[in-house]
């Protein structure tokens, strides 16, 4: 269950990007099913489930969609993701803000966006999980939205358990080939690079024994 932070938040994003919804969806005709564009464009912003997004959400900047159309549906995009377990995951969903250029977007809109991604991530070191692949697809993904990763690993290094939980995913490829084990990680190295660095440093080894 969200906070009360993480929907105060959310509903800042829908105050923000509200506007006239788009007309139409462009997409690569051979693999756009003019059927879900429609259903998409029925349905009122917070109306639209989960099973109505995903595909869009997956396809955005690959075979439909654009930057106009994702501002629009960016609000519903990121109250779903926070809420429940979805496809297309972190890294994949907040890719799509690099795609759509948000560095260049006004402060405040930025701000409002990060704020949620912010609060993601503090609510989500403090869930109760088995392993760290909560954790580590959030990161993946802040990753690849291309945000500076020091304030996150600061935040995760000052959580031993969970520090322990997402080296752990990652500890076979590390010592076999000091890299991340996700594939996601290697497709932006970057963000791996950054990660393999904070693992390396004397703190967090100390932390995690090795």
């Amino acid at each position: 269950m969200r906070s009360p932070q993480l929907q105060s938040a959310i509903q800042e994003v829908y105050a923000e990007f509200r506007g006239a919804k788009p007309r139409t969806i462009e997409g690569c005709p051979c693999c756009t099913d003019p059927r879900e564009v429609c259903r998409l464009l029925a349905k009122d912003l917070r109306e639209l489930a989960a099973k109505d997004l995903s595909n869009y959400a997956a396809s955005l900047f690959l075979t439909m969609g654009d930057e106009r159309d994702f501002q629009y549906f960016l609000p519903r995009l990121l109250d779903i993701a926070t809420a429940e377990d979805w496809w297309p995951s972190p890294p994949v969903l907040l890719e799509k803000l690099k795609l759509a250029h948000w560095s260049t977007w006004p402060e405040q809109r930025r701000a409002i966006v990060k704020r949620v991604i912010d609060v993601w991530y503090a609510e989500c070191l403090d869930a109760e999980r088995s392993d760290g692949s909560d954790i580590d697809d959030l990161l993946c993904g802040i990753a690849r939205a291309d945000l500076a990763l020091d304030e996150y690993l600061d935040a995760l290094a000052k959580r031993p358990e969970e520090l322990q939980a997402f080296f752990d995913l990652h500890a076979h490829a590390y010592f076999k080939r000091g890299r991340l084990g996700d594939s996601f990680w290697k497709d932006h190295p970057v963000g791996e690079l950054a990660v393999l660095d904070f693992l390396n440093t004397p703190v967090v080894q100390e932390r995690l024994g090795l």
